[in-house]
């Protein structure tokens, strides 16, 4: 989870990137615009950062390492593996900064939460201010209200502070005409999402230069809207400045009037007879959230080519020693990447650039038990080092001891079946002296039969050490083929040319003939 997270992670950085450059420049080209058209441009690029890490996980990728067809792997193994002190230290330092990252958003999350219940809280204890305005907004008034603002997503509604009795008409009438603007603009719905987007990005200082960038273009925007309906620029410049100094304390999450940052250049812009101030139509609104989504969507859906870090390292047998010409398979079911290498003569093996994921190795070699390792995690950052150590295979024998059933001997019950866990891969081993079992007489008169399984260690010497029964239909079968046993003789094992202990499974089958 955390490794998909920093991957996330990492991609929000660059293509966020990428996107508030794009929104940078296109609101560069339309300083001479109306402020409605940079402030459309910057709430598309904050949304844009908003669906962007939702769409990198939907969207397919686009660029894709090759990979190599090799045959289904359907044997168990166990590998061992350690992966390079560089990698530890990546993953540690990764966790640390996903944990960072959470901790910021999740703060910028509760804080702007809490604003939003504080305003719904004040704005229920609110007392109506005169008859609602535009097209049916209602307007209130409330002593915890520092400045006029507007907010609400389905129910839309004006708050002004206690003070606006007091205003003259003109004010009064100015400061309705602003935050009507905010309503039929929808810029409260904007403004929640847009915070969002920065609590995602909080670590992104061009993230935060955008919020206060829209933030400003829309109280121009709405500026421009109370100016066209006919507004003496220097009298609502000066209503402006009035508001403002009648604040008492920080405003709240709404779209305020005059609780926002440059305030003087603001009143610089209302002065300014020579600055476009045309609203902007749905048509353009379109135009704006079509180019959005133009940008946003390839971004999220390319990937850096993967070329990832190699697997590399080498096989070991028992003692140490390398082990050439050994076969490693490897399989990943997250990318379907499937390819296999062979160690060489110092016992190495390597594996060309692998894309990011979870792999599964195996390592075969003949006269060698079977390994696996699962979840073998690898990245695009870090070289993967992966030593192998094989054990030896395992020795079975079978035999079959048979004599002749007592008629008198009433017939056994039927066993059930009997299940042992044979493991590995067969490693033949010469017997020099086997000695049958004697089928014990009390057995054969009571009519007893079935199967006993041993296990024993061939010693150094040939001879056959510890010998243990792991399941037995009665204890005289058992005795008799740990007698037997005990007195077989092996050529002994060489690993490298010196002798080695290995694991012996017997199977003797006790059977009365009719």
């Amino acid at each position: 989870m955390t490794e998909q997270l920093w991957d996330l992670l990492a991609q929000m950085a660059v293509k966020g990137t990428l996107i508030l450059a794009a929104g940078g420049a296109a609101a560069l080209a339309l300083r001479r615009a109306p402020a409605a058209a940079r402030h459309l441009v910057w709430s598309a690029t904050l949304l844009a950062l908003l669906a962007l890490p939702l769409l990198c996980l939907k969207l397919p990728e686009w660029s894709r390492v090759s990979t190599a067809a090799a045959a289904p792997v359907e044997t168990a193994l166990a590998v061992v593996v350690e992966a390079s002190p560089g990698a530890v230290r990546a993953a540690s330092s990764s966790r640390w900064i996903v944990g960072i990252w959470m901790a910021g958003a999740l703060f910028l999350l509760a804080r702007l939460a809490a604003g939003m219940v504080r305003i719904h809280r004040i704005a229920k204890e609110a007392a109506p201010a005169g008859a609602p305005v535009g097209a049916g907004i209602p307007v209130s008034w409330s002593e915890r209200i520092p400045a006029p603002l507007a907010f609400g997503w389905l129910r839309p509604r004006i708050l002004l502070p206690a003070g606006f009795a007091e205003w003259p008409a003109d004010r009064l009438r100015v400061v309705l005409l602003h935050e009507q603007a905010h309503v039929e603009r929808r810029d409260y719905p904007q403004q929640i999402l847009s915070q969002v987007g920065l609590a995602l990005y909080w670590f992104h200082p061009l993230a935060w230069l955008a919020a206060r960038r829209m933030l400003v273009e829309r109280e121009r925007a709405c500026d421009d809207r109370v100016l066209g309906a006919g507004t003496a620029p220097a009298d609502y410049a000066a209503h402006l400045l009035a508001v403002a100094r009648g604040m008492r304390g920080r405003a709240l999450a709404g779209a305020a009037m005059a609780a926002q940052p440059h305030l003087e250049s603001r009143v610089v812009a209302i002065l300014n007879p020579a600055l476009n101030r045309r609203a902007m139509g749905r048509l353009a609104t379109a135009l704006a959230a079509i180019l959005a989504l133009a940008v946003t969507l390839p971004l999220a859906a390319l990937r850096p080519a993967a070329q990832a870090r190699t697997l590399s390292g080498t096989v070991y047998d028992p003692s140490g020693a390398v082990v050439p010409a050994a076969q490693i398979r490897l399989a990943s079911a997250d990318t379907g990447y499937r390819d296999s290498a062979t160690s060489g003569e110092d016992g190495k093996y390597e594996f060309p650039p692998l894309p990011p994921g979870t792999y599964q190795v195996e390592v075969l070699k003949p006269g060698f038990s079977v390994y696996t390792r699962r979840g073998l995690r690898v990245n695009d950052t870090d070289w993967v080092h992966h030593d192998v150590f094989l054990g030896l295979g395992a020795v079975n024998e079978e035999l079959s001891v048979v004599a002749r059933r007592d008629p008198s001997a009433s017939a056994p019950p039927v066993p059930g079946p009997v299940r042992v866990r044979v493991g590995g891969n067969v490693q033949a081993a010469k017997l020099l002296r086997h000695v049958k079992p004697e089928y014990p007489e009390n057995a054969r008169k009571l009519g007893i039969e079935g199967t006993v399984f041993l296990q024993a260690v061939i010693r150094m010497d040939g001879a056959p050490g510890s010998v243990q029964v792991r399941s037995t239909p009665d204890p005289a079968l058992a005795a008799a083929a740990v007698d037997a046993v005990r007195q077989w003789r092996y050529e002994a094992t060489l690993l490298n040319g010196k002798a080695v202990e290995v694991v012996t499974a017997v199977t003797v089958n006790f059977r009365l003939a009719p």
